[in-house]
């Protein structure tokens, strides 16, 4: 993977690479832990990127908040793996929309 390389791009392509950093580990703590650790980084891009993510996910949500309270409830593997099926469909809308 050159997830390195996306991170320096645009900030959708950026929070696809963040979501995809999790999918390298199998087990839901350290799944856990790796998601924990990119929204409390220090890089504000990183940071931006994950906390971005989380704001775009659940389009039934109202506010960040709700969005954060919501993924509290839930199972961080799936939430994981929705955020980045959302967040590739957003991409692939994008570049769509670019091409034409």
């Amino acid at each position: 993977m050159q997830i390195h390389r996306y991170i320096r791009r645009e900030s959708t392509v950026a929070i696809a690479a963040i979501l995809a950093i999790p999918h390298l580990k199998s087990l839901d703590d350290e799944l856990r832990s790796d998601y924990a650790a990119l929204i409390e980084s220090p890089n504000r891009d990183v940071k931006g990127a994950a906390v971005a993510a989380i704001a775009t996910w659940g389009p039934d949500a109202v506010s960040f908040e709700t969005r954060l309270a919501r993924m509290q409830q839930i199972d961080p593997v799936d939430f994981v793996r929705q955020a980045a099926k959302n967040t590739l469909l957003q991409i692939n809308a994008t570049r769509e929309s670019v091409c034409e």
